[in-house]
């Protein structure tokens, strides 16, 4: 199968799949209200502060420690899903996962982040978190959907698809029970605070973040008893294929709330979706925590030792590409629905990714050299161009009278009129580290091997480490065609099992032997006495595995750069496996 025959067909059976769930979810009739909604009043007596707190989804930060490291969570389907469980594992291999104080994730990344916020801290973790990293949702999901239960639950109430999705992360995820924001428990070792991150459609697009005063502030409500299955459903319900996800707006008097004399004839709802629109990479949520925890220590007069944000970034380059030589895009399904809007939000997405990224200082157009590899004879991989991936960016706070503030403040003398009389807080700034973990661009990251404790980058010329070079740039060009669902697929002739294979070593390959990046960000951990055990170091061996063979999908015209990369996806050559996954250990509990 062609690869524009295998995206047409894809195409078409996501368009039959929309038109069948739209007439279970759309076509909802005389639906009844507040079957949807899991959000519970809360019944303490504060406007502002919840009951209940949530100490690892906590709004206000309790700064207890003089750095702070979070680690944000792209989104990206299963392909997020297992990147960022291979990543998760790489970090703790290189002795940083323990030092993680917050967890921000979107969609895809909140299968790994739940995961690790649950069972961390839990023996063979990883094992049992790659087994569940690689679930098949999509299958079970349309199952659900077509249960004639469930089309007539969907039919006749407000249940929808991204409910079906809530339920499924529990029955795969949390081994069918109810887990609960409050049963996270307190902040420690392996224990971080995690922050699912959605859009909040009833207010302008702006970023929703289940912590828990924002979810008292916007809805009333106490997230201590709210099912984390819904705000990863919240998270991840991109439109046009999920629902979103409704909240009940309880009332914001608490004494209203706490006696029950809220008005039953007048309910309001907020609605999320996919976090992706507001912040798809989850970084916005972390750097409000950096510049809280910094202003926080300067205010009870402690030392400050800055921040790191580590970025897990599971975008892949847009499949645009492999439909230049098509007239026509159009497919059966789109006599039902034309799904040319999914391009529109793949392209808001990744214009947003990179403004964020260049905010940051992760510049991917300011490349450090260029090399081009030979992949297999034939298929080349041109201007391949390796970039700073760690860089220091500044985050502003402000101060007035001696006291520091995470946003801007006036005070006037006498008359609040008077604006000659205001006087405005002082803007100052620290500056905060990123390193970007991209499964992009992985073979852009130049190898390099440790002989005799002396560092040594792989030569080009070396029929050897022309192997290393040229696996790097097979992995990427695969890994670049996962597609962004809760299913691994991607590249003709790759089973799943392969799929999850390639991208445990791309995680491999951009944690623990991207030298240019190890090379700061170790210094960073050692530097603030977080690296006792000497871990965080590169790896002596660069990966390689020459029986990764791929093979073009279709063969280019001749050796241009052009014709290369208008060609440029290709196939496995066979479904070998590339890792043996070590056996599972008895299922661990959820707690």
């Amino acid at each position: 199968m062609t690869e524009a025959v295998a995206r047409r067909t894809w195409r078409a059976a996501l368009g039959l799949a929309l038109a069948v769930a739209c007439l279970a979810g759309c076509t909802v009739v005389s639906g009844r209200p507040g079957l949807s909604y899991r959000n519970e009043p809360d019944t303490g007596r504060s406007f502002v502060r919840p009951l209940t707190p949530v100490p690892r989804a906590a709004t206000e930060w309790v700064a207890d420690k003089p750095q702070f490291v979070g680690l944000a969570m792209s989104g990206g389907g299963s392909r997020s899903a297992n990147f960022g469980m291979a990543v998760l594992t790489e970090l703790d291999h290189l002795g940083v996962l323990q030092h993680v104080d917050a967890v921000s994730a979107v969609s895809g990344g909140s299968i790994p982040a739940a995961y690790f916020a649950l069972q961390g801290d839990q023996p063979g973790w990883s094992v049992r978190g790659r087994q569940l990293a690689g679930t098949d949702f999509a299958l079970p999901l349309i199952g659900k959907l077509l249960n004639p239960i469930n089309l007539a639950l969907t039919t006749f109430s407000d249940l929808d698809r991204s409910d079906n999705l809530a339920e499924l992360f529990e029955a795969k995820l949390f081994d069918g029970r109810r887990v609960t924001f409050g049963d996270l428990g307190p902040r420690g070792p392996r224990r971080p605070a995690v922050y699912f991150n959605a859009t909040d459609t009833t207010n302008g697009g702006a970023r929703f973040v289940f912590s828990d005063q924002q979810f008292l502030r916007s809805t009333g409500s106490d997230l201590s008893k709210f099912p984390i299955a819904w705000a990863m459903a919240s998270s991840g319900a991109f439109p046009g294929v999920f629902n979103s996800v409704t909240l009940r707006r309880h009332s914001l008097d608490p004494a209203k709330r706490r006696e029950g004399t809220e008005d039953p004839n007048d309910k309001r709802y907020l609605h999320l979706i996919d976090g992706g629109p507001s912040d798809n990479l989850g970084v916005e949520t972390l750097i409000r925590l950096a510049r809280e925890h910094h202003v926080n220590r300067l205010n009870a007069q402690q030392p400050s030792q800055g921040c790191m944000i580590l970025v897990l970034d599971s975008h892949v380059p847009s499949a645009g590409v492999a439909e230049m030589r098509q007239s026509d895009r159009r497919n059966f399904g789109s006599v039902l629905m034309d799904l040319n809007f999914l391009d529109a939000i793949d392209a808001m997405l990744s214009n947003r990714r990179d403004q964020t990224l260049a905010q940051m200082g992760i510049r991917r157009d300011v490349p450090q050299g260029q090399f081009n590899v030979e992949l297999a004879p034939g298929l080349w991989d041109y201007k391949i161009r390796p970039y700073r991936r760690v860089s220091r960016f500044p985050i502003e706070y402000y101060t007035l009278d001696g006291r520091a503030f995470t946003e801007a403040r006036f005070l006037t003398v006498t008359n609040a009129l008077d604006f000659s009389a205001v006087r405005v807080a002082e803007r100052r700034e620290f500056d905060c580290h990123a390193w970007h973990i991209a499964l992009d661009d992985i073979q852009a990251i130049v190898p390099w091997r440790v002989r005799d404790g002396q560092e040594k980058p792989l030569d080009l010329g070396a029929a050897d480490d022309k192997a290393v070079f040229a696996y790097r740039s097979r992995l990427g060009r695969l890994i670049s065609q996962v597609a962004t669902s809760y299913r691994l697929s991607g590249p003709p002739n790759c089973s799943q099992a392969q799929l999850q294979d390639l991208l445990y070593d791309a995680a491999r390959v951009a944690v623990r032997q991207d030298r240019m990046s190890l090379t700061e960000v170790c210094p960073w951990f050692k530097a603030r006495g977080l690296d006792g055990a000497g871990q965080c170091r590169l790896e002596s061996e660069p990966l390689v595995r020459p029986e990764l063979q791929v093979l073009p999908i279709r063969e280019p015209l001749n050796l241009t750069e052009s014709e290369q990369m208008t060609d440029r996806f290709v196939k496995c050559a066979g479904p070998a496996r590339l890792l043996v996954t070590p056996a599972l250990p008895e299922t661990l509990p959820f707690r």
